[in-house]
Formats: structure tokens, C-alpha cells, sequence
């Protein structure tokens, strides 16, 4: 799907990554090991949206963790040419769907990319744009400009993606 507004561009991608690719990212970030930080709010302080998350880069701080490595292959694909950040965010199951508020993630790059790692029945809902739904292994690269928000899933323990800030 490709959608065109205004010069604004916005592409989703099944099956983004090989399998084996897919599943070695997947099995890392759902694995026992990986380290999670908790955070009282999704998007600002006090929306009352909490998430654990897990900033594996920032370009003021590069690399925030020791998994950078393991994006190589999202990056590679997605041609990346300039990283500002990756964070990966596990946000958990609410009774009923929760829009977590509409934001644009503040670095002064051309595409936001995210990658959903789980299946589940939340989405991403982009302000005038429509949404994406979770399904494992799909992405959305957008331009970084678009409004968007998370919404939570009521199917799964977590609704688990990865973002990605970045220039072509």
C-alpha cells in the first residue's frame, strides 16, 4: 500500500525481513535477556500510558546499548543513510483499545519507520491518514512529518515494535 498526500509518502511492507532475519530480531527482543526500562508515559510525561522500552540507538549518544548489530539488516534494507534513532517499544495489553495520543517524533530526518514484531489487535493510527494494522514482520516507513499515534492491543500481553528515525 502506498499512499501520496501532499508530497507526504507512506508505504507498508509485509514480510519486510527474511525469515531468518525476522525471527533471530524477533527471538532476541522476546527473549528473557533483553533489557527493558519502564516509562510512566507513552508519549509525554503524565498521558498515563505506561511502556517498557529500549533505546538501542541516539545519535547524541550513539550506541545507547549494545544491540545495534542486530537492526543492520532493517537498516540495510530500509537505506539508511543517516540513523538519529531505534527504540524499541513494548507497550502492554489494555481491556480495551487506547489511542496513546498523536505526536511526530522530534528529529529532523525524512522517514520514521516502524516495524511491527508481534501480531496483535492494535494499530497505528496516522491523523488524516488512516492506520496500519500489527501484523509480524510488516513495517510502515513514513515521512517524519505525519502525525501518529499508538493504540494498544486487547489480544496479547504487549503490543511490540520497533521505530526507527532516519534519512535516505
Amino acid at each position: 500500500m502506498r499512499l501520496h498526500k501532499k508530497n507526504l509518502v507512506m508505504e507498508v511492507h509485509d514480510n519486510f525481513l527474511l525469515d531468518d532475519e525476522f525471527e533471530s530480531l524477533k527471538e532476541l527482543l522476546i527473549g528473557p535477556w533483553f533489557p527493558w526500562f519502564y516509562n510512566d508515559y507513552a508519549v509525554q510525561m503524565g498521558d498515563g500510558h505506561p511502556k517498557y522500552k529500549h533505546e538501542v540507538y541516539h545519535a547524541k549518544s550513539n550506541p545507547s546499548s549494545g544491540y545495534l548489530s542486530n537492526f543492520y539488516p532493517c537498516l540495510n534494507k530500509l537505506g539508511a543513510k543517516v540513523l538519529y534513532r531505534i527504540l524499541v517499544n513494548s507497550m502492554p495489553s489494555s481491556l480495551k483499545p487506547i489511542n496513546t495520543g498523536y505526536h511526530v517524533d522530534g528529529f529532523p530526518c525524512n522517514k520514521t519507520a516502524i516495524l511491527y514484531v508481534n501480531t496483535n489487535d492494535g494499530w497505528t493510527e496516522f491523523k488524516n491518514h488512516g492506520k496500519v494494522d500489527c501484523i509480524a514482520n510488516r513495517i510502515v516507513v513514513f515521512d517524519s512529518t505525519f502525525e501518529h499515534s499508538a493504540v494498544t492491543s486487547t489480544n496479547v500481553d504487549r503490543r511490540l515494535v520497533v521505530n526507527f528515525n532516519y534519512e535516505t
